[in-house]
């Protein structure tokens, strides 16, 4: 899962170096005052770090749908909005992750990959269920904190070194595999790394 989540960071920051750009000065001015050390905390002092990760997670999640199962009867208002219906203990619910996060009423122009979407001012003003990456509650994965950490550390490790950049190859726009249980490109996906200082 971190895998595929760093792999679509490079890509998008291959494609909008001046975002790279940002990231690559917030990485070498935090590692700076870290005497160049990777930690925990200095991993927690950047800030537009965990924007480009959540806004990663945000235009591909792992997977496109949550499931669930309705433990007791749950009443709901009406899709017509007129009065309401019962969904019954035992029903199987499905959570379009893909729809919400690509849903216009939350992220304006949501094809385009933005990290100001999650900036403070824009976290605190949108509903907290609008981003489920790893789902929420009492069921959310357990390992997210840990997938955050692993993407971040990569990234770190990566734009601290190199420039990431498309080639020929780099497949744009990018495509799914459409019979995958998780959200997977459909062809391999090719960059170019160019090491700082070379």
């Amino acid at each position: 899962m971190a895998g595929c989540t760093l792999t679509y960071a490079l890509y998008e920051l291959a494609l909008n170096p001046e975002l790279q750009g940002r990231l690559r000065e917030e990485i070498t001015e935090v590692l700076t005052g870290h005497d160049q050390q990777v930690t925990y905390e200095s991993i927690q002092q950047m800030i537009y770090l965990d924007m480009v990760v959540s806004e990663t997670l945000l235009k591909y999640p792992v997977l496109g749908f949550l499931d669930r199962e309705c433990l007791k009867d749950y009443e709901l208002s009406h899709p017509s909005g007129k009065g309401t219906f019962t969904l019954p203990a035992g029903t199987g619910v499905y959570i379009p992750l893909l729809g919400i996060h690509r849903d216009p009423k939350y992220y304006p122009d949501p094809e385009n990959f933005n990290p100001e979407n999650f900036s403070k001012e824009n976290k605190k003003a949108r509903h907290k269920q609008a981003f489920l990456p790893f789902g929420d509650g009492p069921r959310q994965c357990l390992g997210y904190r840990f997938a955050y950490i692993q993407i971040k550390s990569g990234l770190i490790n990566i734009l601290s070194r190199y420039e990431v950049a498309p080639c020929e190859k780099t497949p744009v726009p990018l495509r799914f595999e459409p019979k995958s249980f998780i959200l997977v490109p459909l062809d391999t996906l090719y960059l170019k790394f160019k090491r700082i200082g070379a």
